[in-house]
Formats: C-alpha cells, structure tokens, sequence
C-alpha cells in the first residue's frame, strides 16, 4: 500500500498498516514543521529557514539544539511507522530534506487530482463518477489546515485547499445538472460561491443550476446580484461565458447554456459540504 500522508484535519501518515497520529510529532511546533517539509520535500531546506518556520523573527538563543530536538521527534515518528527515519529525513552540512517513498500520496495532491479526474469524467460524459471523485476531493479540501496558526506559508496552503473545495462543488454542481437533478445542483454551487463570492466559475454554476430546474427567475437574480458586487467592489464586468448565460436567459425558454445529460434513473451524486 502506498504511504499516505493528511495534512488537512488531524494531521497524520499511513504507512503499511500503521499510523503516525499528529501527537507523536511532538506538539504544534512538530506538526507546523513536518507539514512544511511535506509541502517543501522536492528540495533542500536550510536549518535557518526551518528554524524561521517555527520561531520567526524571534529565535531563541537556544534555537539549534531546539530545532534537533523537533528533528529527532519527527524521526522517531517516522521510524515507529516503519519508515526509516533518518533516511526519509535526512540532514547533512546544516540542511535537510524529507524523502518520502515513490507513491506516496499526499491529501491535497490527491485531491486536485480528483478534481481533474472528475471533470475528464464529466467531458467523457460519466457525471456519476464525476461526482463521486468531486465528492472525494471535496471531503479532504474541507478540513482545516493547522488551526490558530499564521504564517505566510500557512496562507499560501489554505488558499490551495479553498480551490480545490470551490472546483470541487463546481463539479459537483455540474454533475447533478448532468444527471438531470438540477435542483440539488444548487447547494453546491452556492456553497461554491460562499467560499469564493468574486469566482465568476461558481456564480455561473449557480445560474445554470438554477435555470436547468426551471426556476429562470432566480437565475437571472442570481446573475445580477453578482454584476452588482462586481461593479461595486471591483468595477469589472462578469466574464465573458457568464455574460452569454444570462443573455440566453433572456431569450425565450432560455436555459443558460443548459448542461443537462441524461444519466442512469435514480443516479445520485454526493454533494453535502
């Protein structure tokens, strides 16, 4: 089985049939650095730029025997895994680097993937597994990543994780109207825009899903609230494929571009956020 690592929820890493529970990293400051040696292991870190990871600006006088000691605690979690520690973590000249085994599957790689997966999916016309892979994605991209904690960094990997959630109920949506439940394909779409409310790719979902369960009206509200929000708060109009959605709204028995394929009868697709 491959090794499998989560950094979203309660961190921790799968590995022949055993766990690494995020506890036995030895606290926040050994889950803050082994996740940003998950997210950095394609290269070489310097002691000095973990050690800003965990202290900042504000290093301890202590700070190397310090930095060994949350070192050490990740190796011998690593090891207790069956893992070999010193070799998927290793130092050298003031550096270090985590190497994880060919395979290894990290959640919000994962994730992305599923997200792409689905949307071939969903152009091969297979909407049912579409939303199954969305529904995958969706699952790990709504967890929290390191609560009450602020970094640079931290940022750059929650932004990552709120894009793969907003594509992946993008898909979902997409994948109920394609089904020929239209209506369910709502909620996804408006969590999509909640998460992302300057997203022109959700509000779209929510036009469209709106006008393939019959309800134009709301489709067209929904439209120009969202032209509304960008005139006011950016000054921009709604992109090009939006703008042609609401302009077949108003054609007679308009549909906004209606995605709707026959599916298996009684087809669901997963969709709860």
């Amino acid at each position: 089985m491959d090794v499998r690592v989560a950094l979203a929820g309660r961190m921790h890493v799968d590995a022949w049939g055993r766990t690494l529970d995020e506890d036995a990293l030895g606290g926040r400051r050994g889950r803050v650095l082994f996740a940003y040696l998950v997210v950095e292991r394609d290269r070489i870190i310097t002691r000095e730029e973990l050690a800003g990871v965990l202290w900042g600006d504000d290093l301890p006088s202590s700070w190397q025997p310090a930095l060994r000691v949350v070192i050490s605690l990740i190796r011998t979690a690593l090891t207790a895994t069956g893992l070999p520690g010193a070799e998927t973590l290793t130092g050298r000249a003031g550096s270090y680097q985590l190497v994880l085994p060919p395979g290894t599957v990290v959640d919000v790689e994962a994730a992305e993937n599923d997200v792409a997966a689905g949307r071939r999916l969903l152009a091969a016309g297979d909407p049912v597994a579409a939303g199954a892979r969305a529904e995958t994605a969706r699952a790990v991209a709504a967890r929290s990543f390191l609560p009450g904690q602020e970094a640079v960094w931290i940022d750059r990997l929650r932004g990552r994780f709120t894009r793969v959630h907003v594509a992946a109920l993008e898909v979902a949506s997409d994948s109920l109207v394609a089904v020929g439940e239209a209506a369910r394909a709502v909620l996804p779409a408006e969590y999509a825009v909640a998460l992302e409310p300057f997203h022109d790719s959700a509000h779209l979902r929510l036009v469209r899903a709106h006008a393939a369960a019959g309800d134009r009206g709301e489709a067209l509200r929904a439209y120009g609230r969202f032209r509304v929000l960008l005139a006011d708060e950016l000054g921009v109009d709604p992109s090009p494929e939006l703008e042609a959605a609401y302009l077949e709204l108003l054609r007679p028995n308009g549909s906004a571009g209606d995605t709707q394929a026959s599916g298996p009868p009684g087809a669901r697709v997963a969709t709860d956020p």
